[in-house]
């Protein structure tokens, strides 16, 4: 049965922007926690200590800016990554009803799949990803039976229209 109503947006990665930003931004607060850190070791202790019990304050402050660093810098290319796939036109499109979907459970993994006949796409939740990633169970649109046409990269769904 077709219909003739028209698809809806609800989901492109190029209007999106970068959502991810929150992910490293979180790392920055650790970052001034190890910076406070050594400067109470450096400035305030009441001795000076020696290098192995300046160590954990360094160690902290160091972890502190390489993950804050590697999770920019990875969330942001897969970002870049999914704009630049759009752009260049090498999206995979598959439209028809949603089938075989499994939500992802409200208290359980944070996981959710919607399968078609050769597709297997992944619905993340609370994940710092750039596609997209609104679970049934979180307000999003997807459940069986819908009709949908879905703009894919890999398992990542970078757009999605319903109707």
């Amino acid at each position: 049965m077709a219909s003739s109503e028209p698809y809806k947006l609800i989901f492109d990665v190029t209007r999106e922007g970068f959502r991810a930003w929150w992910f490293p931004a979180f790392g920055l607060l650790f970052v001034a926690l190890g910076v406070v850190g050594v400067i109470v070791e450096r400035r305030f202790a009441s001795r000076p200590r020696r290098w192995p019990g300046a160590l954990g304050v360094w160690a902290f402050l160091g972890f502190s800016v390489l993950w804050t660093f590697l999770s920019g810098f990875f969330s942001y290319r897969e970002y870049a990554t999914l704009v630049s796939a759009v752009e260049q036109g090498t999206v995979q499109y598959v439209e028809g009803p949603v089938q075989n979907f499994a939500p992802m459970p409200a208290n359980g993994p944070r996981r959710g799949a919607l399968r078609g006949r050769r597709e297997a796409l992944r619905v993340l939740d609370n994940v710092a990803g750039a596609g997209f990633n609104d679970t049934s169970t979180e307000g999003g649109p997807m459940r069986p039976g819908l009709q949908v046409r879905v703009g894919y990269v890999g398992d990542t769904i970078v757009h999605l229209e319903v109707r």
